[in-house]
């Protein structure tokens, strides 16, 4: 049935004056109209959340470092629940050199009064020390290991998976890179709130350390050395 016919004789005035292609673009712009006010709510609800777990994260991190206190401190946990033996990647440098040649390139100094982070690796903690760590700054318990430094704890905790930085062509030691630039961004430059451009500072960082450290093989520079 054609629409001149579905609307009847009785608006022939209207068919007249209207043409065609004004009816379907009125139609159109309705049903999109309609399709947005339906996806609103779904939309604010996904921001609200995101903004509350970033908010949660950043709240929680002196609650990590009390939790730790009274509890002895997580190194005293028995890796009971330790992750499955498989290859593990290795540092090529030691983590006090890559702090160094991250610092470098950051054009920052060292203080000594600045406590080096603690390093832990996954492979040598239970997943549950890691989620015990990691769930007040994040908001959540993580269900996969992946590297990360905790503020309140100041401590990194670095994935030693070899397998896919075989395949990638990426090393732990710029992983370690990436995390030794979030502190540096928090215990020397003090930025509090964690924003886009942190995490841009540390990729950036990351890429050229491993660019220039690492992927040159065995006659490329050491960071340690000025």
């Amino acid at each position: 049935m054609g629409l001149w016919a579905y609307l009847g004789l009785g608006h022939k005035t209207l068919i007249e004056r209207v043409s065609m292609p004004y009816i379907i673009s009125a139609m159109k712009a309705l049903t999109i109209l309609f399709l947005l006010a339906a996806c609103l709510p779904d939309l604010r609800a996904q921001e609200a959340g995101l903004l509350g777990m970033q908010q949660a994260q950043y709240k929680a991190m002196d609650l990590l470092r009390t939790g730790a206190r009274e509890r002895g401190g997580f190194g005293a946990m028995a890796p009971a629940d330790a992750p499955a033996q498989r290859e593990r990647a290795k540092l090529r440098y030691s983590p006090a050199c890559i702090m160094a040649g991250v610092a470098r390139m950051m054009h920052i100094t060292l203080r000594q009064d600045a406590a080096m982070p603690s390093l832990f690796i996954e492979s040598d903690i239970p997943f549950s020390f890691y989620q015990d760590a990691v769930e007040p700054q994040w908001g959540f318990r993580p269900e996969q290991f992946v590297s990360v430094y905790v503020t309140g704890m100041n401590a990194i905790f670095l994935s030693d998976e070899a397998e896919w930085r075989r395949r990638m062509g990426r090393f732990i030691d710029d992983s370690l890179a990436h995390e030794f630039v979030h502190y540096f961004q928090t215990k020397y430059l003090h930025i509090g709130d964690f924003n886009d451009f942190m995490e841009m500072e540390a990729i950036l960082i990351q890429t050229q350390f491993r660019e220039k450290f690492l992927s040159p093989g065995p006659e490329a520079p050491s960071p340690c050395k000025e």
